[in-house]
């Protein structure tokens, strides 16, 4: 319902800025509408004047403001707010000023020319009629479809790719954007009746007209380029930034966005990346078909789509950069905005804290962090939101340093495996990965009574990258399952695997029995499963179950079958942390703190909100002691 309701609204939107220009034809031709350019309340002449002048004024630093970088990607700063329907609330924004022009326009009716005959009446309005219909076409078919695209809120549905998308080459496009420039020109100067209100909005359109072709308009063109290339086809996105280039000579954005392109383009066609795409599209395909053999264990619509996303990244961008793509949607969130809760809560540890250090911490250029795909932007690509993901990042490491009563982060340094944005403290990476993982673990060994020295069996559903994993592998002796989807599968498997290349290691394949295994098992430090594979483990055959955020992910059955699975299995603990409220829209299904709660022979001795996500509830289950 809430796709079909985005889908709405794009809509509506992108239809009113067409209805809008309509009714701008009838205002300057003085056609089919009740307010026209030389109808209204009169003024003084110098007043109106004034008062016309200011309007046009007001017209073009509004589109100018517009223009500009920090105005681009608003909406990634606005919580909750879609991304794919910033370019349809950005037709409402630009027909704001229009809107007023018409409303408070005030009439000069002085005749300055007026054409007499029949004949040349009907020629002049048959011109400026054309010129009218020439910028409405270029409206509805080029500029509505690809800057203003109203095709792209269609993208949420899984029958409409974001492939079938059309653009003009950037020539192409050009001449079109010329052609509606001059459509313009004639709809608004060729008339048969001229009056002095009528000659000064031609002469100030025409000034903007002039204004705005000579601005840059070379972030539009940066925000195309990204779609394109997004959609499989680099050659355009190339063509597009190598025009804005040559005529933006010192526009860093586009030279460091054609830098990204050229290297991901180049990664993609060398022998190394043909050969780790295949090996891991391989292990990818092997784990969907396990799953696909019982249909239970498919993953929910919700993670469908997820993984669809996923994968496109991974081929683009590479497995060496899973850092700065995939990871990023495994609670590593970019915390980039002032309105995030999570920045707000990091503020008030601060002001408790009153520590300087994430002051000096340093990071590196905001240019090179925060890939994405769909939409095609770059949360960090400004110092502004670098600056608060150093700061956020930074009061988190504190926080996390200053309650680790079991030494994770003692010794730690973030591992540069999968790039991650470089956040140093005295000269050692840190990251926002390792901070939670150090939270969550001294939570769960504090209230389930564990040590660091003890060999436990610790198994994860839903792992991420395997941070955890990483975690507990270095600063324990104990061994770590994961139980996960694929590509998330593929990912954390290569990571701890090049984490700890000398640890024995049972890599996912399929498998009959668990007494196929169980020796094979046992003796590796790291094994990876898909979850229907879950089935074959022997009651009470791992000490810890862990599970963030991914149990909400599923169908309420799957929640339910998973949860008593996890009773079966687990000698000791079950960790959980999830959403208060879950509302799974893709599935139809909205999920709830009580769906989660441990069905046979376990208490909950820990249930409260996370530290720094107060829209999360943390819980620990015990086994009840016989």
């Amino acid at each position: 319902m809430k796709t079909l309701i985005r889908v709405a609204y794009g809509a509506s939107c992108d239809f009113a800025g067409i209805a809008l220009l309509l009714y701008l034809a009838g205002f300057v031709t003085n056609i089919g509408v009740p307010k026209t350019i030389d109808t209204g309340l009169r003024a003084p002449i110098p007043v109106a004047l004034a008062n016309n002048t200011l309007l046009i004024v007001i017209l073009f630093l509004h589109y100018s403001a517009m223009a500009q970088p920090w105005f681009r990607g608003w909406s990634s700063r606005v919580p909750h707010f879609p991304h794919t329907l910033e370019r349809s609330t950005n037709v409402l924004f630009a027909s704001l000023p229009l809107v007023l022009l018409i409303w408070l326009w005030q009439p000069l009716p002085t005749v300055i020319w007026d054409a007499q005959s029949a004949p040349a009446r009907f020629v002049l309005l048959a011109l400026g009629v054309a010129g009218w219909i020439t910028v409405l076409l270029f409206a509805i078919l080029i500029r509505h479809a690809e800057f203003l695209n109203i095709k792209r809120e269609f993208i949420q549905f899984p029958s409409v790719g974001f492939r079938n998308m059309r653009f003009l080459p950037s020539s192409a496009y050009r001449f079109a954007a010329h052609l509606e420039t001059a459509g313009a020109l004639v709809a608004i100067w060729v008339t048969p009746t001229m009056t002095v209100g009528h000659l000064w909005f031609s002469l100030g359109i025409s000034m903007y007209l002039f204004l705005t072709a000579i601005s840059p308009n070379a972030e539009k063109a940066c925000g195309l380029a990204a779609a394109l290339h997004a959609m499989g086809r680099p050659d355009e996105a190339r063509e597009f930034l190598v025009d804005v280039i040559f005529r933006n000579p010192g526009h860093v954005g586009a030279q460091s966005q054609l830098a990204r392109i050229l290297k991901m383009d180049a990664r993609l066609v060398s022998d190394e990346a043909k050969r780790e795409n295949a090996e891991r599209r391989a292990l990818i395909e092997a784990a969907r078909a396990s799953l696909e053999n019982d249909p239970f264990f498919t993953p929910s619509r919700f993670w469908d789509q997820i993984c669809a996303k996923h994968e496109q990244l991974l081929d683009q961008l590479g497995i060496n950069n899973f850092k700065r793509s995939v990871a990023h949607q495994y609670q590593n969130w970019l915390i980039h905005s002032s309105k995030d809760i999570q920045w707000r809560r990091l503020l008030e540890i601060w002001k408790a804290n009153r520590t300087w250090q994430p002051v000096l911490n340093t990071v590196e250029g905001a240019d090179d962090a925060g890939w994405n795909v769909d939409p095609p932007f770059y949360p960090l690509s400004s110092p502004s939101s670098m600056a608060i993901y150093k700061l956020a990042v930074g009061i988190l490491w504190e926080h996390a340093l200053a309650k680790d009563h079991f030494g994770f982060l003692k010794h730690f340094e973030e591992s540069t495996i999968g790039n991650p944005i470089r956040i140093r403290r005295n000269g050692s990476l840190i990251s926002q990965d390792a901070a939670h993982s150090a939270r969550e673990l001294n939570t769960l060994f504090h209230r389930a009574h564990i040590t660091r020295d003890q060999s436990l069996t610790f198994a994860e559903l839903g792992a991420g990258h395997g941070r955890l994993a990483e975690m507990i592998g270095r600063f324990t002796n104990s061994r770590y399952l994961i139980f996960d989807i694929p590509p998330a599968l593929a990912v954390s498997q290569w990571y701890v695997q090049q984490l700890f290349p000398n640890e024995r290691t049972f890599q996912f394949r399929e498998f009959s029995s668990w007494d196929d295994i169980e020796d094979e098992v046992d003796s590796c430090r790291f094994a990876f499963f898909t979850p229907n594979q879950i089935k074959s483990f022997p009651h009470k055959s791992v000490d810890v179950f862990i599970n963030f955020c991914s149990l909400m992910e599923m169908r309420r059955e799957q929640i339910s079958w998973f949860l008593d699975r996890i009773g079966q299995m687990t000698r000791h603990s079950f960790m959980s942390k999830q959403y208060y409220t879950w509302k799974n829209i893709a599935d139809g299904i909205v999920v709830t703190q009580g769906d989660f709660a441990m069905k046979r022979d376990f208490d909950l001795v820990y249930d409260q909100p996370d530290e720094i996500n107060k829209d999360l509830f943390v819980q620990l289950w015990t086994r009840r002691a016989r």
